[in-house]
């Protein structure tokens, strides 16, 4: 593990994880866990001090049974444009770590996002977005 300025190394021995994050950085008074997956794509999550020694803060999870519906839409636009994760990331001027992050469930769409995603696969946001709606049960978790 590796340190960004301003964090005290010793803390490396109290932090509490399955895995201990790459590198911890100081933003402020919070420390923020950085942990890489794969090339180019981390992931970071807030430690907070608790019980006297650093813990992992559990973002919010995005596997929920209502946003794949959103997720299993927008990857089957995307299938049906015939366009690669790169194309679609290339028409919305990002890199192709963000749809990867969202076709895994790893990142949430925002309604912007989802209109500049859907425009960018050649759909009708409204449409798109009315395929989502069928497929959500009545009642889900946010």
């Amino acid at each position: 593990m590796t340190f960004a300025s301003g964090v005290n190394p010793r803390l490396a021995n109290s932090i509490v994880t399955d895995a201990a994050p790459d590198i911890l950085q100081a933003h402020g008074s919070c420390i923020v866990g950085v942990t890489k997956y794969g090339k180019n794509a981390y992931r970071k999550f807030p430690y907070t001090w608790a019980a006297g020694h650093f813990e992992a803060g559990l973002p919010k999870t995005v596997f929920t049974g209502a946003h794949q519906h959103l997720v299993d839409v927008l990857v089957r636009a995307r299938k049906a444009a015939k366009l690669t994760q790169t194309d679609v990331a290339e028409r919305v001027g990002k890199d192709q770590t963000f749809v990867s992050l969202i076709e895994r469930s790893q990142r949430r769409v925002d309604v912007l996002e989802f209109v500049a995603l859907a425009k960018a696969m050649g759909e009708d946001p409204v449409d798109l977005f009315a395929k989502v709606v069928a497929r959500l049960p009545k009642r889900f978790d946010i």
